[in-house]
């Protein structure tokens, strides 16, 4: 389906986005992981750009989760009783289903498997 196409082409746009300026603050290249999707949304780089610049990762987050809930809307434009309208309300239902998890109990229990992981891989 069209409508379906168009979003994954908006969330690769975004994850590109994402992938740039974790890159750039990696100081690596990151051609090795972009998936070159249909055209370039100059709101959506800056909005990444933005979220890349919130104080915390969580803050981070969630401006990259609010920037996917405002490119699903954009879904419903054409038929705010279609398909388009039903899809983007199933991907922001994910969004907030993602977001009630953000808590600090969350945040450290995750943290701690990733630095486990870390210590055994090099350990």
């Amino acid at each position: 389906d069209a409508t379906a196409r168009a979003w994954a082409n908006l969330a690769e746009l975004v994850d590109e986005a994402v992938i740039r300026a974790r890159a750039g603050r990696a100081k690596r290249d990151p051609a090795p992981d972009l998936r070159q999707p249909l055209g370039f949304r100059v709101d959506a780089s800056e909005a990444v750009a933005e979220a890349f610049a919130a104080p915390d990762p969580a803050a981070r987050e969630r401006a990259l989760d609010d920037l996917r809930w405002r490119l699903a809307d954009e879904l419903t434009a054409a038929e705010p009783d279609g398909f388009g309208a039903l899809l983007a309300r199933a991907v922001q239902l994910r969004l907030a289903a993602r977001r009630a998890t953000f808590d600090r109990d969350s945040g450290r229990t995750a943290l701690e498997a990733v630095l486990r992981e870390i210590e055994e891989d090099h350990g």
